[in-house]
């Protein structure tokens, strides 16, 4: 497997308002998650919740590619608030393989991440 980076941008329609939920015990403002799901296994392989913030919010999605070639993934963007506001959306992307010197071990992935950790304790505030 090799690492795939998915990026985009989602924009509310609105600013976040209260749900309208009488028989819930306290105001609820609606929360969107957006999924990412590869068609031919049917597997979940990345996902994040949006922060509804802002107006404008990129996501960036980060997950393991399968296989070299074409393969095929759905968008999800899913609502917790209201029922028949989820919207899906195929997109296919063209995997290529990825060349020797590319290529990092987990261990490596590992050490780098640790050296980037100590960098970032060593910085003054």
């Amino acid at each position: 497997p090799q690492a795939g980076e998915l990026v985009f941008a989602a924009k509310p329609l609105r600013d976040p308002v209260p749900v309208h939920a009488p028989h819930f015990p306290f105001e609820r403002y609606e929360q969107w998650m957006v999924l990412l799901v590869e068609v031919k296994s049917n597997k979940l392989v990345g996902y994040q919740k949006l922060s509804q913030n802002s107006r404008f919010e990129k996501v960036q999605l980060k997950f393991l590619a399968p296989r070299e070639g074409l393969v095929a993934y759905e968008i999800h963007c899913l609502c917790s608030a209201y029922l028949g506001c989820d919207k899906k959306v195929l997109m296919k992307k063209t995997i290529n393989k990825r060349k020797q010197e590319e290529t990092k071990s987990a261990a490596e992935i590992a050490e780098d991440d640790d050296e980037e950790d100590e960098e970032d304790e060593e910085e003054p505030e």
